[in-house]
């Protein structure tokens, strides 16, 4: 049987990539060419395989298995090559990536096109054992191991995109994709190293632990085996030396210590830019205190795995004489399911969380206990990991509180470093959107003369919701703002035309106004809240209660505050029954 005909020939039973691979296998009848199709397109969703005509894309892999078969040199090589020239096709660019398997590569490649504004349509990531000649020519492949020399596991990345146009543009997005495949290349020829470096921090502290409470150090000594256990994905490390000098001090790296993406020494971690962190009194107190691990957010955004700025744990070294010398610094990001279980099951985080509950003195079958319990659960781990005990203490206390009296409430954690904020915002569900949202942030970024870098809304059991949002200050220190302030504001943003039309109904008639205000919110139709201020509403409300059956109209022709000066409004009242359009004009 022919390579042609070994495909099924019922309609029903025939795949878009059954027939690519039917004109592939028609078109060259060569096996090794349809070998490499196969694996090339076995795992790609077939929604994604109809993005385009069957031809096109059997053509597009037999281009790919070309380029496919010879790789001059060790490192990547990348290519973006045009397709969807002819009439009638959608014109798109091919993105091909051959490179030594190791992990992140799909992931990293797949952020970079996104932040460079190409969007793909088609994604194929096959890893194959290759066997290449001294020329890099291919000899055999396949998904079978292989133990001859020369044999190795080798990604290739497919992508079909939206079209990358110019030669310039070209050039720059293979520039960009070759930086970050190079710090993939770091991140992975260094993990071994990251890793026996924080085996190392282990040791030291089971044979010399530092003169910090044993319980501390227990938990601490627990919490580093644990990410070393796969719970955080090590992105670099480097290493400091605490220079008592200059003031408050300052953490100097260490030359050559750094490792993974932390191998430039230009990439910062706790300060805006420099290489040391000169502490200032907040930090040198924060950095000194009596805690063998310093959590923080770096101020170095990853470009390996996914995007966004990293998780900082720095744990300090000391001296045979309980000193701190320096730390040991490590960057990446907790793995998801690191985070998915119970506090409990995290060290540190479960001995923060029991001292919170024990002075928050409630029983823990108790109501208060029990929602104290989910407030800490529900609470972000980032900032279970960096807040203090007491400031935990004090938000935590106050959010279990919102399930009897939902209201907005805000709370902000300023970095010890004095580069962010980490701001909190609990409001009513009902009254968040998108556009609320915006305004939120907004808001944030301005009042902290900073850049948004994240938010992450939340919907925990009940009538709230939690907005996290993370604002970046490049330069200066961060402004500060009362509590008071910061709420009132958010409660103006998220302030409807009910809520005010509410308010002065209450202010208008005094205890009078429940039943008031339950008759005309109900009342009033959306489209003449667009067109219509709660001050006007008053007025209105007031023509309507004076309406009888003596006197069942009322015409009001009014000026509109917010209008041209030279239009008029007429408000037409009519109790019962309405009034016929000819007769109103």
């Amino acid at each position: 049987m022919s390579l042609a005909t070994s495909y099924p020939t019922s309609s029903d039973d025939v795949t878009p990539t059954d027939r690519i691979l039917s004109i592939i296998a028609g078109a060259s009848g060569d096996p090794v060419l349809l070998k490499f199709a196969k694996l090339l397109l076995q795992d790609v969703d077939e929604a994604e395989v109809t993005t385009s005509a069957p031809g096109e894309i059997a053509a597009m892999a037999t281009d790919a298995f070309a380029f496919f078969k010879s790789r001059p040199s060790a490192g990547a090589s990348i290519r973006i090559a045009d397709a969807g020239d002819h009439e009638g096709r959608r014109r798109i660019s091919v993105i091909e990536v051959i490179n030594d398997d190791m992990p992140y590569l799909l992931d990293t490649v797949l952020a970079e096109l996104r932040e460079a504004g190409v969007a793909v349509h088609l994604v194929a990531h096959p890893i194959m054992t290759v066997t290449r000649d001294g020329s890099g020519a291919l000899t055999h492949f396949g998904d079978a191991a292989l133990n001859g020399a020369g044999s190795r596991r080798e990604s290739f990345i497919h992508l079909h995109t939206s079209r990358v146009e110019g030669v310039e543009a070209r050039q720059a997005l293979l520039q960009r994709l070759e930086s970050v495949l190079g710090q993939v290349r770091a991140v992975a020829s260094d993990n071994a190293a990251m890793l026996a470096r924080l085996e190392a921090c282990i040791a030291a502290y089971e044979a010399s632990p530092p003169p910090l409470p044993v319980d501390a150090m227990g938990e601490a000594i627990h919490f580093l085996k644990w990410i070393a256990a796969g719970n955080f994905t090590l992105l670099g490390a480097r290493s400091y030396d605490f220079v008592a000098g200059n003031g408050m001090g300052e953490l100097r790296p260490i030359a050559s210590s750094g490792l993974g993406l932390l191998r430039d020494p230009g990439l910062t971690v706790l300060r805006r830019g420099g290489s040391g962190v000169k502490l200032t009194a907040e930090s040198r107190e924060f950095f000194l205190s009596s805690t063998a691990i310093v959590f923080a957010t770096a101020n170095a955004r990853s470009t390996v795995y996914r995007r966004g700025y990293m998780d900082s744990i720095g744990v300090k070294t000391y001296s045979a004489t309980g000193e701190v010398t320096g730390e040991t610094r490590f960057v990446g990001f907790f793995s998801t399911a690191a985070f998915i279980g119970s506090t409990r099951n995290i060290p540190l985080v479960r001995l923060k969380v029991d001292n919170v509950l024990r002075h928050a003195g409630h029983a823990p079958e108790s109501h208060s206990g029990k929602t104290l319990s989910y407030v800490l659960e529900t609470l972000p781990r980032g900032e279970l990991l960096q807040i203090s005990d007491g400031q935990l203490l004090e938000w935590t206390t106050a959010i279990a509180q919102l399930t009897l009296n939902p209201r907005t409430r805000v709370f902000v954690r300023e970095d010890e470093f004095g580069r962010f904020v980490s701001v909190l915002v609990y409001g009513l569900r009902d009254r968040y959107n998108s556009s609320v949202r915006e305004k939120i942030c907004k808001f944030f970024a301005d009042a902290y003369g900073g850049t948004m870098a994240s938010f992450t809304p939340f919907f925990p059991d009940g009538p709230m919701v939690r907005l996290q949002i993370l604002i970046w200050r490049e330069e200066g220190d961060l402004p500060r703002h009362t509590q008071d302030y910061l709420e009132k504001s958010v409660e103006n943003i998220v302030r409807t035309w009910r809520d005010e039309l509410t308010t002065r109904l209450q202010l208008y008639y005094g205890d009078a106004a429940a039943p008031r205000i339950a008759k005309y919110l109900a009342a009033f139709p959306a489209g003449y809240e667009e067109t219509n201020r709660p001050s006007r509403a008053i007025e209105d409300i007031q023509r309507l209660d004076a309406l009888t059956p003596e006197n069942p109209t009322a015409i009001d022709i009014f000026s509109d505050v917010e209008g041209p000066t030279n239009r008029l409004r007429a408000t037409l009242h009519q109790l019962d029954e309405p009034i016929a359009l000819s007769r109103r004009v």
